[in-house]
């Protein structure tokens, strides 16, 4: 049981990691097409998101 939990529960982490990084780009990128005028949108769509 101890060799399975350490198996998965570093699957686990990175998959949450993962996951939450995915959701705070999408929020960034949201707030950014929503808050910004259509200028600094333009110029935003241009730049790597990373």
């Amino acid at each position: 049981m101890s060799r399975l939990a350490s198996v998965l529960l570093p699957r686990l982490l990175l998959n949450w990691f993962l996951v939450m990084q995915t959701a705070v780009a999408l929020y960034r990128l949201l707030v950014r097409t929503v808050q910004t005028p259509p200028s600094m949108s333009e110029q935003l769509r241009y730049t790597p998101l990373f």
